[in-house]
């Protein structure tokens, strides 16, 4: 095995503080007279999320195009405040794993947009040969060309690395199909039956 590769939410690291729901989101924009409701709000956000991959560089773009999906105009910049979320954050003791692993090939792979998650990795960002997003494959996790980018930028076959991840789906299944050996992490009861360990 030369190389390991991460999935970022709920692997390395996830916001620490409770995050609206879009039930409250819906609340705070119809408070405004934006009449969103939580259903569409959802649908717009995993739409913009899983398929407009474009280069977001801060919440105020992404909500933006959030709204532009839903036929609004952005909201002023105090309302747009009131909808980001409490920031990601690497989970304890991920830097001293990364420096232990420092004879592998390190990257993560994740359809979360860059500005999201880039502070979060701050620390660890110099172990990374690679960082895979949707914005850089064109693509969500489970589309193939997301898991071979990662290995092209890596210089790795399929059989050289490694996938560490918390869903069953996307960071076992798939992976694993394209020949990379994999690692589930997860609760007994919710465990991979494709995962190796």
């Amino acid at each position: 095995m030369k190389g390991i590769t991460f999935d970022f939410y709920k692997t390395l690291g996830e916001r620490t503080k409770p995050t609206p729901s879009f039930e409250q989101l819906s609340d705070i924009l119809v408070d405004k007279e934006y009449p969103v409701y939580p259903q569409e709000l959802e649908a717009a956000r995993n739409y913009v999320f899983f398929h407009d991959f474009e280069h977001h560089t801060s919440w105020q773009e992404w909500w933006g195009q959030i709204f532009r999906r839903l036929d609004f105009d952005p909201p002023d910049q105090k309302t747009l405040t009131e909808l980001i979320p409490p920031p990601l954050e690497l989970y304890p003791g991920i830097p001293e794993l990364m420096k232990q692993l420092e004879d592998y090939r390190l990257s993560i792979v994740t359809t979360v947009p860059p500005f999201m998650f880039e502070p979060a990795i701050a620390d660890i960002k110099e172990r990374l040969v690679a960082v895979t997003t949707g914005y850089s494959a064109r693509c969500a996790k489970g589309n193939p060309r997301m898991y071979l980018l990662d290995l092209e930028l890596k210089k790795l076959k399929a059989t050289e690395s490694l996938f560490v991840g918390n869903d069953p789906l996307y960071d076992i299944k798939y992976p694993k199909k394209l020949g990379m050996a994999t690692i589930h992490i997860t609760i007994p009861e919710n465990s991979s039956e494709f995962a190796d360990w």
